[in-house]
């Protein structure tokens, strides 16, 4: 009981360390816009010049490719219902699918351009400055709105994200590694490849930065569980300002790990012995 007295009290320290370092961060913002200056500098960038059929089609065969996956080695090994470690493991290699997907169809469009694709090594310092900070401005509304749902009772313990449900419902070390393997290091890479790179790079080529911003925030927030909507916005919504001003996969990959990371590390605190 103390053990698990002392996780508690470690986890609340964190998480009221984290809320304190989002409200600097939100500060400066709210400073530099009262100065009429942006939030964040935009990086010039070439425009996209990927073709609307090929983006459709692409968009429409990688969204659709890892439920399709995994419900079909569901039937063909008849795999029982709910997460399991062989689950979390085809979780991850339909991911790997979905993004050899995006990479394949529209390399056969026409040739892959590093830039077009937020490939942008040479300002890394920057671009991981650029995600911390987008991280801990995405904590604090975060919290707010899970304390909102809280409040009202809106929180489903059935509806919260699966791969929290695993890891509170099981201590295996094996589950853990993978549970962290897809969900610090597969999602943000392919989830940010297909709605921040891909899709919300297109939009924003077509109609103004912030449509784009909102449109690809509620498609990758609707692929979630609708208990993950109302908190998943404003993470999504500040992933897609840092694309439209950095254009930077490194940056909004980073930034989506360790909010995932950070996610894990809290659920493992607050774990009931």
């Amino acid at each position: 009981m103390r053990i698990m007295a002392d996780r508690v009290l470690i986890g609340n320290c964190v998480v009221y360390a984290l809320c304190a370092g989002s409200a600097v961060v939100w500060a400066v913002v709210i400073a530099r816009k009262a100065r009429g200056r942006p939030p964040l500098e935009p990086i010039a960038a070439q425009p996209i010049s990927w073709p609307a059929a090929p983006v459709c089609a692409t968009f429409l065969v990688a969204f659709v490719l890892p439920d399709f996956i995994m419900q079909f080695v569901a039937w063909r090994f008849e795999l029982p219902a709910g997460l399991s470690l062989i689950k979390v493991q085809w979780r991850c290699a339909s991911l790997a699918a979905q993004a050899a997907a995006i990479v394949g169809l529209m390399a056969i469009a026409g040739p892959l351009k590093k830039d077009e694709f937020g490939v942008q090594f040479e300002r890394w310092r920057g671009d991981l400055l650029v995600a911390v900070a987008g991280w801990l401005a995405s904590f604090l509304p975060v919290f707010v709105a899970r304390t909102w749902q809280g409040l009202l009772e809106l929180h489903n313990p059935e509806g919260q994200h699966v791969m929290l449900q695993l890891l509170e419902s099981s201590s295996s070390g094996m589950i853990l590694a993978w549970a962290i393997l897809s969900t610090v290091v597969a999602a943000p890479l392919v989830e940010e490849l297909l709605y921040r790179v891909f899709l919300q790079g297109w939009i924003q080529s077509q109609v103004a930065g912030w449509k784009a911003i909102v449109i690809s925030s509620f498609v990758f927030v609707v692929q979630h569980s609708p208990y993950d909507w109302v908190a998943l916005m404003p993470l999504a919504l500040i992933l897609g300002y840092v694309y439209n001003r950095r254009r930077s996969y490194l940056a909004v990959v980073v930034l989506h790990a360790v909010f995932n990371g950070v996610m894990i590390a809290l659920s493992l605190l607050a774990k009931k012995s």
